[in-house]
């Protein structure tokens, strides 16, 4: 990463952790797997979902952030009511966070909600999104990679608000630390 990158360049929210910017990489309804590739400032499709899997939410990264458990941006997935776009900035309030397990490692994902969107206001915490949303992003994250040779992923639960704030905070504080002479 440099930092002319947009990662680098791009504040992570206006009240962190309370508010926070994520940066879109897939979108809803979507079975490419599309990642910023942050040494170049471009997108790049990974892959394509080898089962008949699509996002049931946008997906993208927050900013400023650096998560230890994979060593890469901190992962959000953020309840839309229609799809946007990649590269779309959303300024999100966190409401809970995705315990996951990739192939063996942590890989967390932040649950966020937009907070230009009046459908979502009533949401504030992970008990407030309901079960079949919260079962639909369970199912996928369990399922999407299952016909990938050599890919497990598990999902052990869901943390709520103040759980998912603590490692956006915990992942500024590392940015910051692994970045501070770049």
């Amino acid at each position: 990463m440099t930092e002319s990158s947009i990662v680098f360049r791009l504040p992570a929210g206006e009240d962190v952790p309370n508010e926070v910017n994520v940066f879109i990489e897939i979108t809803k309804g979507s079975s490419n797997k599309i990642e910023f590739r942050e040494h170049g400032d471009y997108f790049a499709l990974d892959r394509v979902l080898t089962g008949p899997n699509f996002y049931p939410t946008d997906y993208g990264l927050i900013p400023q952030t650096w998560n230890t458990q994979d060593e890469d941006l901190l992962d959000a997935i953020v309840l839309v009511t229609y799809p946007t776009f990649p590269g779309c900035v959303i300024a999100c309030r966190p409401v809970g966070l995705l315990h996951m397990e990739d192939s063996g490692e942590k890989d967390n994902k932040v649950i966020c909600v937009p907070i230009k969107d009046p459908r979502w206001a009533h949401v504030q915490d992970i008990a407030d999104v309901n079960a079949h949303t919260k079962a639909e992003i369970k199912t996928f994250m369990e399922t999407y990679k299952l016909l990938e040779p050599g890919k497990h992923v598990t999902v052990t639960g869901f943390g709520d608000a103040a759980e998912a704030k603590a490692q956006i905070t915990e992942a500024m504080a590392a940015f910051k630390a692994k970045f501070a002479n770049s």
